[in-house]
């Protein structure tokens, strides 16, 4: 809120989060704004030179990591956190996956795999289905992932999907 520091200098309000948004965007370059739109992959299993350098030249906004990025939850904790430390940038990355359940499904050596959408919603329980989304959550967030490229929206019968009915799924 509004006030005076201790030598009676008035300062600001402090910002909502909207107006910091808005605040860091409008500091931005127009190439730092279209570079924040943009996730790319690596192939490493580690922050290697030409990665770090692509996102600090770039701005990308993010990166998706898959299998061949994965291969210990330690390994994965440091990837991601080199990563966010050598992106330099003024906003942390997004670091996604595709952790769907069912045929797709990332780092299983450390990673449970989700039950399949399908299996969710033939289930006709839908505490089922919120109780799997916080635990997959879960154990991605405590490996830096701060993204889930799902689940996925789709209507049909196949098993990355809920239900063919629309409104069940």
């Amino acid at each position: 809120g509004c006030g005076t520091d201790q030598a009676g200098a008035p300062h600001p309000p402090e910002q909502t989060l909207d107006e910091q948004a808005d605040a860091i965007v409008a500091a931005m370059s127009d190439t730092e704004k279209v570079g924040q739109m943009v996730m790319i992959g690596i192939r490493a299993l580690e922050a290697d030179a030409d990665s770090l350098y692509m996102l600090r030249q770039y701005h990308f906004g993010g990166v998706v990591l898959f299998d061949r990025n994965l291969s210990s939850a330690e390994q994965t904790r440091a990837l991601i956190a080199d990563l966010q430390a050598g992106a330099g940038e003024k906003i942390p990355l997004f670091v996604g996956i595709d952790e769907e359940g069912g045929r797709v499904v990332r780092g299983t050596a450390f990673i449970p795999a989700p039950p399949s959408q399908q299996e969710l919603g033939m289930s006709g329980d839908l505490s089922r289905a919120e109780d799997s989304a916080a635990r997959t959550a879960e154990v991605l967030k405590e490996l830096g992932f701060n993204l889930n490229l799902a689940p996925v929206a789709d209507v049909s019968s196949e098993p990355r999907s809920f239900a063919s009915e629309p409104n069940l799924a």
